[in-house]
C-alpha cells in the first residue's frame, strides 16, 4: 500500500506502515528518526533518487517494525502490579525530507490484515484492548492473565465485577494515568484483581475490563473474564507477543509429555600406546515438552493458537513464573470450521543440567 506524503496518517501499526511517495524531481536527503520512550533514538540519514516521474518512494515498514519489541519483566514476574509501560513496543517516527517540513506519526508494534487506505488506526487503538484472544474468556482464579493497550489520551482502566447471581457490583477504577500516546501492559489475574479492588470477595464470578479516556468519550470494548475452576488434568499457561501490539496469555489443556534429548560432542583423543580413541567431552542436555493444545472449537480460538505459534517471543508458566521458551516444531495445518487439536514441541531457552534433590531430616534409623 502506498500513501502520498501529503496524506500520511497520524497512527499506524508497524506492520501496516505504508510505502510513502514524496513528489520530487531531484535526488534528496531524507532523515528518519525513531523515538522510543526510555530508549535511545534511532536516526538514519539516506540519499534517495526519484523513481521515473513519480517521485521518491520510502519503504520504512520493516526498519521500524524491527526496532520495536514488547517486553515482559521476567526479573520480577507478576509483581508488575498493576501495570508497566511498554516503552520499546511503540515509537514516534519523524520523517524529514530535504527542503520539506517534517512529518511525524505514532506506531505500535503489530499488524492487521488490511490494505484499506482509509482504515482508521487511531479508532482501532482507541476501541480495543490489544488481545487476539476471545472477548469472553474462562479462567481459573490464579491463572496468569495480562492485557495491553495503547492510549492516545489520559485514561483510566475500569473494572466491573459480577456476582454469582449475575448482578453487577460497583464499578471500580483499577488505575489512572495522565499521559498521552503510551503503551501499557497490566496484570488481569482474576484473584489478584479481586484482592486489590474488592478485598477478596469470593462471590464475584466475572470481571469486565475497559480502558476509558479522561479527555473524551472514547473507550475500549470490554474484555470479560469468567471464573471457572473445572478440573483439567493438563493445564499449561503461555504468554506471548501477539500480532496486534500486545502481550497475551493462553491456557492450553491438552496432554503434555516430557522428552529428554541429549547431544553428545565427541573427539578422537590420542592415548599412549593405544593410538586414538573417540571420547565424549561434552554433553548438551535438552529437555523438551510435547504439548497438545486441546480441542479447538471455533475460528476465534484457532486464530488465537496460531498467533502463539507465529510469535517470536513466548513464555511458559513454570514454578510461579514465566520462563522463555522456543518452539522446536508445531503442526500448523488446520481446517477452519472443523474440530481440531494441534501438537507442538517446546523447550526452555535456558536449560540446566542438574535437578534439585528432595531432602528431609531423617531422624532415627530406617525400619527394614
Amino acid at each position: 500500500m502506498t500513501i502520498v506524503w501529503s496524506i500520511l496518517g497520524d497512527y499506524y501499526l508497524s506492520g501496516n506502515i505504508p510505502d510513502i511517495l514524496i513528489p520530487a524531481d531531484d535526488p534528496m536527503e531524507v532523515v528518519i528518526k525513531i523515538e522510543r520512550s526510555g530508549y535511545d533514538d534511532v536516526i538514519i540519514t539516506e540519499d534517495h533518487k526519484p523513481v521515473d516521474e513519480l517521485g521518491i518512494f520510502l519503504n520504512i515498514r520493516e526498519l521500524v517494525h524491527n526496532e520495536l519489541k514488547m517486553l515482559y519483566e521476567t526479573d520480577d514476574p507478576f509483581e508488575l502490579f498493576p501495570y508497566y509501560p511498554q516503552g520499546k513496543g511503540f515509537a514516534k517516527v519523524t520523517i524529514t525530507p530535504e527542503g520539506l517540513a517534517a512529518k511525524s506519526f505514532w506506531t505500535v508494534k503489530g499488524s492487521i490484515d488490511t490494505e484499506d487506505k482509509s482504515f482508521d488506526f487511531l479508532d482501532f487503538l482507541r476501541n480495543n484492548i490489544l488481545s487476539v484472544g476471545p472477548q469472553i474468556r474462562n479462567v481459573r482464579g490464579d491463572e496468569p492473565v495480562v492485557f495491553s493497550f495503547f492510549s492516545p489520551e489520559y485514561f483510566q482502566v475500569q473494572v466491573t465485577a459480577y456476582n454469582v447471581g449475575g448482578s453487577a457490583t460497583q464499578e471500580k477504577t483499577y488505575f489512572t494515568e495522565n499521559s498521552r500516546d503510551q503503551l501499557y501492559t497490566f496484570n488481569a489475574t482474576f484473584d489478584e484483581v479481586i484482592e486489590e479492588l474488592w478485598t477478596g470477595d469470593t462471590q464475584i464470578t466475572q470481571l469486565d475490563f475497559q480502558v476509558q479516556s479522561l479527555e473524551s468519550s472514547h473507550k475500549t470494548y470490554h474484555m470479560r473474564l469468567v471464573k471457572n475452576e473445572d478440573y483439567e488434568e493438563f493445564s499449561d499457561y503461555f504468554l506471548f507477543e501477539n500480532s496486534i501490539g500486545g502481550l497475551d496469555t493462553i491456557h492450553l489443556t491438552g496432554e503434555k509429555t516430557e522428552e529428554l534429548r541429549h547431544e553428545y560432542l565427541r573427539a578422537k583423543i590420542r592415548t599412549s600406546g593405544e593410538g586414538t580413541q573417540e571420547n565424549e567431552y561434552q554433553t548438551i542436555p535438552l529437555t523438551a515438552f510435547s504439548k497438545n493444545t486441546g480441542w479447538i472449537y471455533n475460528e476465534e480460538q484457532r486464530r488465537y493458537i496460531l498467533d502463539l505459534f507465529a510469535s517470536a517471543m513466548r513464555f511458559h508458566w513454570f514454578e510461579q513464573q514465566f520462563r522463555r521458551i522456543y518452539v522446536l516444531d508445531y503442526e500448523g495445518k488446520t481446517t477452519p470450521g472443523q474440530l481440531n487439536s494441534k501438537q507442538f514441541t517446546f523447550a526452555y531457552s535456558r536449560q540446566y543440567t542438574g535437578h534439585l534433590p528432595t531432602r528431609t531430616d531423617l531422624g532415627g534409623a530406617s525400619s527394614g
